[in-house]
């Protein structure tokens, strides 16, 4: 009978053990998952600010030149719904990406996905996200796609004198 209860002991470290490496394996897959969705935030940010910069420079070129008002007055309202809709574009792909990374950090956090974990498993794996670091990358990647959103819509409220009627006088 003693053979028996160190066979099966020596089964259940075996099915522990083959668990742990399923739990890594899942962790290892939502670190990627997580910094991949991060990568994507960066890049979606990085072609606003460079199509922004763009735009930008056309209004910069349109007010030094010796342009007719009307088309200028067309271009610079085209430019500033094109900076809008991409600032608008910018934000819906950054909410994207937290939705998912939130997502994969739900599946990882659950209760019950949590308590399969053994303690000796979860104090060697380092935390996944901290709140801190999420709030301030929220931040930055929705501030900026917004702040354009603001200075764009601006320009075309005043392209159609909106903004001057809101002044007071």
């Amino acid at each position: 009978m003693n053979g028996e209860s160190e066979s099966g002991q020596g089964l259940r470290r075996k099915e522990l053990r083959a668990q742990q490496r399923l739990d890594i394996l899942e962790y290892k897959f939502i670190l990627r998952h997580i910094e991949r969705e991060e990568s994507l935030i960066n890049r979606r940010i990085a072609w606003m600010l460079t199509f922004q910069g763009f735009l930008f420079a056309t209004i910069a070129l349109l007010a030094n030149n010796q342009v007719s008002p009307s088309l200028r007055t067309n271009l610079e309202a085209l430019s500033a719904i094109a900076g809008l809709l991409v600032g608008l574009l910018a934000c819906i792909g950054v909410n994207a990406a937290y939705s998912s990374i939130n997502n994969k950090l739900d599946t990882w956090g659950a209760p019950k996905r949590q308590a399969r974990i053994s303690d000796e498993l979860r104090d060697r794996l380092p935390p996944i996200t901290s709140k801190h670091a999420s709030s301030g990358g929220k931040f930055l990647s929705y501030g900026l796609p917004l702040v354009f959103v603001l200075v764009w819509g601006t320009l075309l409220l005043q392209q159609f004198g909106v903004v001057q009627m809101l002044l007071p006088r």
